[in-house]
């Protein structure tokens, strides 16, 4: 569920997701239980310019635990949060350049090599960023 609203100098949305996960891989049995996420954000032109701006937080409750031929996630159940920024310049009507920078922390998770061995439990964060040109037709 979600929805956006066009305030004219600032753009803004919101939304909930859950997933139910459940299923097999062969003959393992992987993920059972849920995940919920709400997200909210903003865009604002300026000029040939589009900044924009989200954060997200959720939760993963597993009822199982995941096994794959490579790894394993023990975790009962972890939370996660994360950001979002990025700008858009517009060349034209139809391409723009894009930079964007995101992080997500992710908290009470445990995973399990079965490859190399040990166990890491705890927290662990990820950044991400993109570059790139977008030309639509």
């Amino acid at each position: 569920v979600g929805g956006t609203y066009d305030f004219g100098a600032v753009k803004v949305f919101a939304n909930y997701l859950q997933t139910l996960l459940e299923g097999t891989y062969k003959t393992t049995t992987l993920t059972q239980g849920k995940r919920t996420a709400s997200e909210f954000g903003a865009a604002v032109p300026y000029g040939n310019f589009l900044i924009r701006a989200k954060y997200g937080i959720g939760s993963s409750n597993m009822s199982s635990t995941t096994a794959m031929s490579t790894s394993s996630i023990t975790a009962n159940s972890f939370n996660f949060r994360g950001y979002q920024a990025g700008v858009d310049y517009n060349m034209s009507k139809r391409t723009n350049l894009y930079a964007i920078y995101g992080q997500v922390v992710t908290s009470n998770a445990s995973y399990n090599n079965l490859m190399g061995g040990g166990t890491y439990t705890g927290s662990y964060t990820a950044s991400q960023y993109a570059l790139g040109v977008r030309h639509t037709f």
